[in-house]
């Protein structure tokens, strides 16, 4: 299934067509093209800005620090409004596409330049789950601090993304995101 940008419909890029570096580089042009049209788009709309959030996909521009940068670099300077980056902690830990590169302090050090926002969401490396800080993870609260500290992004605004499953109840929902907010605030507040 394609998508439609500005009337204009584009499709994904497959499995086989991010693995052909030809293929892949033409599909990158035209996502530039297309960005820099969006970008007219938004400014006309009165957007102020552009954030483009790297996935854990190779299917998908960007996918990891060093593609990140380059499309920022690509960018820059060439649209009506700034594209920047918004740097997911469950993407950027998703071990099984980066492997070493699964390294929040990495991202943030390599696209420092270009983050403007952080998605918050407790993971466990393996899948992108999004799950409320309730859950058992690879995170803690303290280490979004510490790292952010780290790599001097204390001033990006930094927001939880929590995708809950179908089956749980309001109540239980409700719950886990005020149990996370009250954790975040503690840490952050202090």
């Amino acid at each position: 299934m394609g998508v439609e940008v500005m009337g204009t419909p584009i499709g994904g890029m497959s499995y086989e067509d991010a693995r052909d570096n030809s293929t892949r580089q033409r599909l990158y042009e035209t996502a530039l093209d297309y960005i820099k049209k969006l970008a007219a788009y938004g400014k006309e709309k009165g957007l102020k800005e552009i954030q483009i959030e790297a996935t854990p996909l190779i299917t998908e521009f960007p996918h990891d620090p060093e593609t990140s940068v380059k499309l920022m670099e690509d960018l820059e300077g060439k649209t009506d409004i700034p594209v920047r980056l918004l740097i997911d902690w469950g993407h950027a830990l998703f071990k099984p596409l980066l492997k070493e590169k699964a390294d929040m302090e990495l991202w943030l050090k390599s696209c420092s330049l270009y983050v403007s926002a952080i998605h918050l969401q407790q993971t466990d490396g393996q899948w992108d789950r999004h799950w409320d800080f309730t859950k058992p993870g690879i995170l803690s609260t303290g280490v979004v601090k510490e790292v952010t500290k780290n790599c001097d992004m204390e001033h990006i605004v930094q927001y939880l993304e929590v995708v809950t499953i179908f089956e749980d109840s309001d109540e239980a929902v409700y719950s886990g995101m005020k149990q996370s907010m009250d954790m975040l605030h503690k840490v952050f507040d202090s």
